[in-house]
């Protein structure tokens, strides 16, 4: 016996009694830019006032935002930490989507990345702007 349905935008497949999922990429997108710093910004924002609304995505886990050149202000005391930073979703481009999530696993030769959370993205091009790991501690 074979049937098949849809559940939760997943196939199942019953195959002598035995369910079998076959999970698809929830999302795909013309862009896909992976790092929301000046750098992925700056790529999603020209890239979004191009292309259709909604076809290009940044993934980034960070609800904050430093802009980085502004830490020798800081360094140099005149700025604070606290005046450096923005809240992310005021930065993100108009039509643009923010996944809050991290890259887990980048399969290139599939146009296709894993996130963190177990969803998986698909996309025709990719711009990796993941920039620098700030280590205070050293």
């Amino acid at each position: 016996m074979k049937t098949s349905t849809v559940v939760n935008g997943e196939f199942l497949f019953l195959i002598r009694k035995k369910k079998k999922k076959i999970k698809f990429p929830a999302k795909h997108f013309k862009l896909l830019v992976v790092g929301g710093g000046a750098g992925g910004l700056g790529a999603a924002s020209k890239f979004a006032r191009k292309l259709p609304r909604g076809s290009v995505a940044i993934v980034e886990p960070r609800e904050d935002h430093y802009y980085q050149p502004g830490f020798t202000l800081v360094g140099g005391g005149l700025m604070t930490l606290e005046a450096n930073r923005r809240k992310q979703e005021t930065l993100i481009p108009k039509g643009a989507t923010w996944i809050r999530d991290k890259v887990q696993l980048f399969t290139p030769t599939q146009n296709l990345v894993k996130l963190r959370g177990g969803d998986e993205i698909s996309y025709d091009y990719m711009v990796i702007a993941m920039g620098i790991q700030l280590r205070f501690d050293m």
